[in-house]
């Protein structure tokens, strides 16, 4: 059976190819496991895929060496499987965090944030800072959330100060992360985005004010007509 999974490996047909990965890290054949590491980065998304998921197969946390070669994208669904395959291992340090921070691929740099907001990677609090400077919206997005999973009493502070800079999903990524961290130091920046243009900022803002208790239906009253109509029909 081995033989016959090792031959689908050199087949042209991209499916055949996949299921011979597939096959051999299923019948625990970790003797391929060079053969099978070179298909990690291969051109075609399904073949790489199944190679990710054997090499993680046989070596957990230390089959994530991968990432500091990998150029081709790891889609959101791929990122999912990886984490949640990753679960049935018992935790060992992970290495290369920060190197793969600063990968070229934005898809690897998403990846290692949701690593290290899932296993707590306190360590890195700084390099994972410094992504909120990164070009890619969704890393961005990613940081902020991975500095609320792994914060200090700094966190919030750099958030407000990083909000201005950001764009309209961001934005809101911010105000609704600050609320898991903010609970009444950031009222006055909750304030301020009330005044914001864009409805849908001051609707963020209001819920997170309204969930530290403010009476944001009386602040809104004759104020913002739009605003306050907004917000009834998304807090009925």
């Amino acid at each position: 059976f081995k033989q016959f999974s090792v031959n689908k490996l050199k087949h042209s047909f991209w499916h055949i190819k996949a299921k011979g990965i597939q096959e051999l890290y299923i019948m625990d054949q970790s003797d391929m496991l060079g053969t099978i590491y070179r298909y990690t980065n291969s051109s075609n998304k399904y073949v790489r895929k199944e190679a990710q998921t054997a090499i993680i197969h046989f070596l957990g946390f230390n089959g994530l060496h991968f990432l500091n070669v990998l150029s081709k994208p790891i889609s959101d669904w791929e990122q999912i499987n990886l984490i949640e395959q990753l679960k049935q291992f018992p935790f060992t340090p992970i290495k290369h965090l920060e190197t793969w921070l600063q990968s070229r691929n934005y898809t690897v740099v998403l990846f290692t944030l949701k690593l290290i907001a899932a296993y707590q990677q306190f360590q890195t609090y700084q390099a994972v800072e410094h992504c909120l400077k990164h070009a890619h919206e969704k890393v961005r997005i990613q940081a902020v959330k991975t500095l609320v999973n792994i914060n200090n009493k700094h966190t919030a502070n750099t958030l407000v100060h990083q909000y201005p800079k950001e764009t309209l999903a961001s934005k809101i990524n911010i105000i609704e992360q600050l609320t898991f961290i903010a609970i009444h130091t950031q009222q006055k920046f909750f304030f301020n985005c009330l005044q914001e243009e864009h409805v849908i900022l001051k609707l963020t803002a209001a819920k997170a004010l309204e969930q530290q208790g403010v009476n944001v239906t009386k602040l809104l009253k004759g104020k913002d007509s739009t605003a306050k109509q907004h917000f009834y029909m998304h807090t009925k």
